[in-house]
């Protein structure tokens, strides 16, 4: 059997080799071989690949699963900003859309809303405003 991209199941342990295993027919199968001289299956593979090849192999692999999760979490640290926005976007709109607030004249008031930098902000700027236009009639 003919072994492809061998490396340790458990990098920290080395005590088994998680690999491809080609048959004269083609067919792949993953198999896990434990580190053992008295196993036809660990003597085969050793004779295709040395122990530096496997440690080369696994480091090649745990550095790219890092970079794999590395982009996974930037992504979602992209989506949830730009689900923050969209969400404050949202509040700002539906705040305007209030009667008190669409009809004032009071320019400070539309503008605290617009600067506000979150969803509280939003809720806090225009609760005040709208009781400060209130208390004014």
């Amino acid at each position: 059997m003919k072994y492809i991209e061998p490396k340790w199941l458990i990098p920290e342990d080395k005590q088994q080799i998680e690999a491809t295993g080609v048959d004269d027919n083609g067919v792949q199968v993953k198999i896990i071989i434990p580190k053992d001289n008295n196993n036809s299956d660990y003597n085969s593979l050793m004779t295709q690949y040395t122990i530096e090849q496997i440690d080369k192999n696994t480091a090649e692999s745990v550095r790219i699963f890092r970079e794999m999760q590395n982009r996974m979490s930037q992504r979602n640290l992209e989506e949830k900003g730009r689900q923050a926005s969209e969400e404050l976007f949202l509040a700002k709109l539906e705040a305007f859309e209030m009667d008190e607030v669409k009809n004032t004249t009071n320019k400070e008031f539309k503008r605290s809303i617009r600067k506000s930098k979150n969803k509280t902000e939003v809720l806090i700027n225009t609760i005040v405003g709208i009781i400060n236009e209130r208390n004014k009639k």
